[in-house]
């Protein structure tokens, strides 16, 4: 720990960029399995569009953090809007789910909340999001990853 304390204070800027290409590599994978989702299920789903959006973003988030130094400085709004996003479309794609009758749709609308009032808050509160950015990031990745889960979960009776 003091090793690691000592090298945090003395290169800042290296433990930063080695979180921000940890991020950036996860941000990449993210979308890269959204994006194969999409390929995958495209014509046999309703809804993928967003799916397919999604995954377009988070890949060029995923590029921009590893590539562009600058982004850290932009990074709490990105995240914010990326995660706002990702809300708005839950939310559609649950509705979606409603008129198609897909039990499990509540379940899709409470996670589109979440990412709203998550995206809501690091906007309203920008400075706070500058502090915990990585927070931000990580809940935001743990809410995609429920949204597959529950994906799995009810979309086996939903191929059109």
């Amino acid at each position: 720990m003091l090793l690691a304390g000592l090298t945090t204070a003395l290169y800042p800027d290296a433990v930063l960029r080695a979180a921000s290409i940890f991020l950036g590599l996860a941000l990449l994978a993210a979308g890269f399995v959204e994006t194969l989702a999409y390929l995958m299920f495209r014509g046999r789903m309703a809804g993928l569009g967003g799916v397919l959006v999604n995954g377009a973003i988070t890949l060029l988030l995923g590029l921009l953090v590893l590539f562009n130094r600058w982004v850290t400085v932009a990074a709490p709004v990105l995240f914010s809007v990326w995660i706002l996003f990702a809300g708005v479309n839950t939310v559609a794609r649950a509705l979606d789910l409603r008129h198609f009758q897909v039990k499990g749709w509540p379940a899709f609308l409470l996670l589109g909340g979440a990412h709203i009032l998550l995206g809501a808050a690091a906007l309203l509160q920008p400075m706070t999001a500058v502090r915990i950015v990585g927070l931000l990031a990580g809940l935001q990745l743990a809410l995609r990853g429920a949204d597959a889960l529950l994906s799995a979960l009810f979309f086996d009776s939903f191929y059109l």
